[in-house]
């Protein structure tokens, strides 16, 4: 059941992924929650201004006399997405039957909006989506520039273990959103099932290596600062996935290392640590998923491709839904004109735009399949 709020005299809010071009004020209003929601719960704001922490303390709502949530933004002038939460993954907003929901999104112009949340994740009971050829390739793998440490996924073949065969090997980030429902925090891929449909038909066989990301998401993803959010801890990052990850997967497994065998790919900010990691390591890398890319981050992510020119043998597939906002099918179109500049012709670039297609794991899971087949085939 839906506990109904009386609202009428509450501001609304500006919901979901919201993308503004210009600096404002922005008041989020939740005026109905699950019968389920205890009192003493903090409803928290989970979002791409602050590193999807589902607890951030600055980030909470105010219950008001007459049972809404408010909470009022300030400043806000570029694109963001988000989702509410009880203070974890595990307890974040969800359809009335308990499945995933998608990124919330709004309109630039709102300023006032009113959300309901229709149910909370933990009030299901879910299994594990996860097939058993996935596995914990390394739960605490050091990353030295960063002086921390990485929960590292991987697909293996489901033939592996019965043959002496070695295997391209896709990189990934967002790990947690790959293969299984159970740690996916927006919805999953399905990356296995996927996989798992490709080698039956005879169509393709990888290794898949999901990098777990950090609540430093944002910055670690990110090459360059942003006057507003900061970042730029991707060469950092970057230098992980090359010098240190890559050599403890091929020392761990049986893959083809060469360049025209590994891959890297990742969506929103993960597009666009996979596009500079992809040019700046191009000996290392030549396939580059890039799904719905997050470049309106920086200027600079257009003048690392300039500055870097066409890499022969290497295959870059970017796509972006029609239903984006235009600071991501803008960007799109803007890098795949200089990409093309650069001397990417049909063979070695494809980009696509997706009538339907959200900032979501339901569309880029419906895109995956299709441009891994592209890129290794």
């Amino acid at each position: 059941m839906i506990k109904k709020i009386n609202l009428k005299w509450i501001l609304s809010l500006l919901i979901p992924v919201c993308f503004i071009a210009c600096q404002r004020n922005v008041i989020i209003t939740i005026n109905e929650v699950p019968e389920s929601t205890a009192f003493s719960d903090t409803l928290y704001f989970a979002s791409s201004l602050n590193d999807w922490k589902p607890n951030a303390a600055n980030y909470h709502f105010t219950q008001k006399e007459n049972g809404a949530y408010s909470l009022e933004l300030s400043d806000i002038k570029v694109p963001f997405e988000y989702k509410v939460t009880r203070g974890s993954w595990e307890t974040v907003e969800s359809t009335l039957q308990g499945d995933d929901t998608e990124n919330r999104k709004g309109q630039p112009k709102e300023k006032h909006v009113n959300i309901q949340i229709k149910g909370w994740a933990d009030s299901y009971v879910k299994t594990s989506t996860q097939l058993p050829n996935v596995k914990v390739a390394a739960e605490d793998l050091t990353m030295t520039q960063l002086n921390t440490t990485r929960r590292i996924r991987i697909y293996l073949p489901s033939d592996y273990e019965s043959s002496t065969e070695r295997y391209p090997v896709l990189y990934m980030h967002d790990g947690q959103n790959l293969f299984d429902v159970l740690t996916s925090y927006s919805g999953e891929w399905e990356v296995d099932e996927t996989m798992q449909q490709l080698e039956k038909s005879g169509k393709l066989k990888l290794i898949i290596v999901g990098i777990d990301n950090s609540e430093d998401r944002n910055s670690e993803y990110t090459p360059y600062v942003n006057d507003q959010y900061g970042g730029g801890k991707g060469a950092k990052y970057a230098d992980f996935v090359v010098n240190e990850l890559k050599p403890f997967i091929d020392k761990s497994y049986r893959t083809k290392s060469d360049r025209v065998n590994t891959g890297i790919m990742g969506s929103s900010l993960g597009g666009v640590i996979s596009m500079y990691i992809g040019t700046e390591y191009s000996n290392t890398f030549g396939k580059l998923g890039i799904f719905s890319p997050s470049f309106w981050w920086s200027e600079k992510c257009y003048e690392q491709v300039e500055n870097k020119g066409f890499v022969a043998n290497t295959k870059i597939y970017m796509n972006a839904g029609q239903e984006e906002h235009k600071w991501i099918t803008g960007g799109t179109k803007k890098m795949e004109k200089i990409l093309e500049k650069a001397g990417y012709l049909d063979e070695n670039l494809i980009t696509k735009y997706v009538e339907g297609g959200t900032h979501s794991e339901a569309f880029w899971k419906i895109e995956f399949p299709k441009a891994v087949i592209w890129l290794f085939e």
